[in-house]
């Protein structure tokens, strides 16, 4: 049965020339190995400037935050510039 289908097929007119088959296969195993090596590098860069993103924010955060700490916490009750208080200069008080 499988012998009989093959020989049909042989005798049968190819209307395409398969002439440059394999080696439009092989053009095209190269295009997807290209392309897939291009999106590799891609991702990779992407992941550095996403990583780098990340660390810059966080250690610029932490600088922010810690400048507002320290200032806040160098304002007391009993501290010089306590008189400018908001609360102090309501009340009548003068500095």
């Amino acid at each position: 049965m499988l012998e009989a289908d093959i020989q049909r097929l042989n005798e049968r007119a190819s209307d395409r020339d398969l002439g440059g088959l394999e080696a439009d296969v092989w053009a095209g195993i190269e295009a997807h190995n290209r392309m897939a090596r291009t999106t590799r590098v891609i991702v990779a860069w992407q992941t550095v400037v996403v990583t780098l993103m990340v660390f810059s924010s966080v250690i610029t955060g932490n600088l922010i935050a810690s400048r507002t700490v320290d200032g806040e916490a160098e304002f007391g009750v009993f501290s010089p510039d306590s008189g400018l208080a908001p609360s102090t200069l309501l009340l009548g008080h003068q500095a």
